[in-house]
């Protein structure tokens, strides 16, 4: 231990990045540039050699990085059915010999696993074919690849059914424990239903590598390239589908946060894009409220928060909707503190942090930026909308059609309109909600008052 300290004594060893060494001919092709050696014929001779030498050397090279690649698909799809047939085999087979499960949750389940299985034993036995078949395995397959995206839908609610099985089915509970411990499964049934999710992400990195190292000149680039290309849309395909599906959930969230479920702001096209809190300025400016901001593909609404968690049922009171089209956006100061001009409503809001309210700034030029050129290739609809407010709201069928078709009477009910009436009870609601609708008519009654 001393002898090792002593050798090290009086030097300083500092990390270093290694230089980059020529390959043989390359090194011998630059001494004789710069040497100027031998007569121009000459030198041109074995310049030309040397580089073909080195081409020789690459495309080797890139020959057996292809093959390891190739081989990386092959090995790593017989992993991936093996998986699928243990769920097959020690799961759904003994599940539904047993009727551990009701038909209902059997198919939420497992309905896809099945297809999938089939599809994919039809891409190993064509990469079996030979290493140059790879591109033309994954064309032939692809269009049946996109079965994974309704199996991505429906997988968050898989994994409810099993969780909620798990709990209230003593038989499940049991016999996934005694499976999940078997010498030929040693893995959790949850863990192996996110492999097919993991799938599509994986072919898309394996096929990549695989382009990389395929020169240009060889045959199956161009297919290889195509197949890449149909992989990579069926993955953004799925992803864009996994957000749906979350925006969609997060917008029945939504819904039921609002007190007694209205206004209805669930409708086909509409996409949850920003929420949050903001503060929103008083009319006189001497006073601010924190107000929850929910922005949409085609409105704005904020609301008031009646409890600590805006997720939670009925805990935000609808205050107001904007409709995006007749909205613009003005920074009053770098702070973060930005103005909403919508017909006669104007609303100054800011965050405590900057940048937040920043974002917030960005996020809506963008929307009604998106929202007016989508118009512009639709149907034109009502030009007449304008910002609705409590009472508004409850005479019409969707946020932020205000004016638009008119209630049936059978919902122009007593407590719908209660919940968008401003009641004496909201103190900080009077001066500052009022304020907006009609500024001049709240100084002359206060000063009547």
């Amino acid at each position: 231990m001393n002898s090792s300290h002593e050798d090290n004594v009086g030097f300083e060893i500092e990390p270093t990045t290694p230089k980059y060494e020529l390959a043989f001919s390359a090194e011998l092709k630059q001494i004789i540039q710069q040497k100027n050696m031998l007569t121009c014929k000459t030198r041109s001779k074995v310049v030309s050699a040397l580089e073909d030498i080195d081409n020789s050397f690459t495309e080797k090279s890139f020959k057996e990085l292809r093959t390891r690649a190739v081989n990386e698909i092959y090995t790593s799809e017989l992993s991936y059915l093996k998986q699928l047939k243990i769920i097959k085999v020690f799961f759904m087979q003994p599940i539904k010999e047993k009727e551990i499960l009701s038909r209902s949750d059997f198919q939420t389940l497992f309905g896809s696993i099945d297809t999938i299985y089939n599809v994919n034993k039809e891409l190993f036995m064509e990469l079996k074919k030979g290493t140059e078949n790879v591109a033309n395995a994954f064309l032939k397959i692809a269009p049946y690849l996109k079965l994974y995206s309704v199996y991505a839908y429906g997988y968050k609610n898989s994994l409810h059914t099993l969780q909620k099985s798990q709990e209230s089915n003593t038989n499940l509970a049991n016999f996934l424990e005694h499976t999940e411990s078997r010498p030929e499964v040693q893995n959790k049934l949850s863990a192996l239903l996110i492999t097919p999710i993991q799938r599509i992400p994986r072919y898309r990195l394996l096929l990549k590598q695989v382009v990389d190292y395929t020169l240009p000149s060889n045959s199956n680039y161009s297919n290889l390239l195509d197949s890449l290309h149909k992989i990579e849309q069926i993955a953004n395909h799925i992803n864009s589908t996994l957000e749906e599906q979350e925006n969609t959930q997060r917008m029945l969230e939504l819904q039921r946060s609002l007190q007694n479920k209205y206004p209805v702001i669930v409708r086909p096209g509409r996409q949850l894009i920003k929420e949050g809190i903001l503060s929103k300025v008083s009319h006189n400016g001497a006073r601010n409220y924190k107000r929850y901001f929910v922005l949409m593909s085609d409105i704005l609404m904020y609301c008031k928060m009646k409890r600590d968690d805006p997720k939670l049922p009925n805990s935000l009171k609808c205050c107001c909707i904007l409709p995006l089209n007749k909205c613009k956006i003005n920074v009053v100061a770098d702070k973060g503190i930005f103005r909403i001009f919508c017909q006669n409503e104007v609303l100054v809001l800011f965050h405590e942090h900057a940048s937040e309210g920043q974002e917030w700034v960005y996020a809506l030029k963008e929307a009604i930026k998106k929202y007016i050129v989508n118009r512009q290739t639709l149907r034109k609809e009502s030009s007449a909308k304008k910002p609705a407010r409590r009472k508004e709201l409850c005479q019409f069928e969707d946020a932020g059609i205000s004016p638009g078709h008119p209630r049936k009477k059978r919902n122009y009910t007593l407590d719908f309109t209660d919940v968008f009436r401003n009641t004496e009870n909201d103190s900080d609601n009077s001066d500052e909600e009022k304020s907006y609708s009609n500024p001049f008519k709240r100084l002359g009654k206060r000063k009547t008052g």
